[in-house]
């Protein structure tokens, strides 16, 4: 599969003067391998880095350096990782070192847009601002109840913030960029997520959502994500939107979301590049299987 294609202009602000970077549609800190040549300029790429980092060094740092996924900090990287026990009616946070293989991936679950009802949001509706968060799915790396009874506690939570703006944002870069690599820049008539991308708009709930659709990994598969086109009619005029569904860490039954990344153009070709970015997953060496809990194990 050939996992680069040429842009040659900046996808977020048009501009093809200066240094344009390469974008990797799925970070580089998740494995990710689809790059688009020449697709950002410095100052798109620092906005975009910004909110990468948020999640890439946040939440989700624990489970990337269990799973051994690639940082260009890895010296830098912590040496142990707070957890919340509860003994009685006391309750705190205690350091568990890194090598205690106490390892949690807090993910959070969004509102859904319901598509298949026909409630397709439109940029000119009004939105309340941000993004509503209805629950964190917590994937254990480790057996839970092993972590409970090491520290003889009554139960245990997880600790860490999941920052859902920057986590949402990740999610509405990737699912744009997908759709750049699959049907080219050009097929996309009005790229509705772009504001909320460059932080322009503070509407990322109304483009970014969980997802019901359920995307059966391949064997040793870390991430799926592919772009599709829904067709609609609204007052007799057809038209059809881009989604993105996105499902990283798959391997780990860790949820799935959908971006709405715009309109495209009446014409637009079939697919001009895969249809998915499988991410290779990182061999498993811990002797639990991953689970899902909810916020905390009573």
């Amino acid at each position: 599969m050939n996992n680069a294609r040429s842009v040659n202009e900046c996808i977020y602000c048009g501009a093809t003067e200066g240094l344009l970077t390469d974008e990797h549609t799925i970070a580089y800190g998740l494995n990710g391998s689809l790059v688009l040549r020449k697709a950002s300029c410095l100052s798109c790429n620092k906005i975009t880095g910004l909110f990468e980092e948020k999640v890439l060094r946040g939440f989700t740092l624990q489970a990337r350096i269990a799973l051994g996924m690639r940082t260009r900090r890895r010296k830098k990287a912590p040496k142990t990782f707070p957890l919340g026990i509860v003994k009685g009616d006391k309750e705190r946070i205690i350091h568990v070192p890194v090598n205690e293989q106490f390892i949690v991936l807090p993910l959070p679950l969004f509102e859904e847009i319901p598509l298949s009802k026909g409630k397709i949001p439109n940029p000119s509706d009004d939105y309340k601002e941000g993004i509503g968060l209805t629950g964190v799915v917590a994937v254990w790396l480790c057996d839970p109840e092993e972590i409970r009874g090491r520290y003889s506690a009554d139960r245990i939570f997880v600790v860490h913030k999941v920052d859902q703006i920057a986590f949402a944002k990740m999610l509405a870069k990737i699912g744009y960029c997908q759709a750049v690599a699959q049907f080219g820049r050009d097929a996309i008539r009005e790229v509705y997520v772009l504001p909320a991308i460059l932080g322009q708009r503070n509407d990322i709930g109304r483009w970014v959502s969980s997802s019901n659709i359920t995307m059966k990994p391949e064997v040793g598969i870390g991430h799926q994500i592919w772009s599709e086109r829904l067709k609609r009619v609204e007052a007799g005029t057809p038209s059809e939107l881009i989604l993105t569904h996105i499902h990283l860490f798959a391997h780990l039954d860790a949820p799935a979301y959908t971006v709405i990344v715009g309109e495209s153009e009446s014409d637009i070709s079939q697919r001009q590049f895969s249809g998915s970015e499988l991410v290779p997953s990182p061999p498993l060496t811990l002797s639990q299987c991953p689970s899902r809990f909810s916020d905390f194990l009573q």
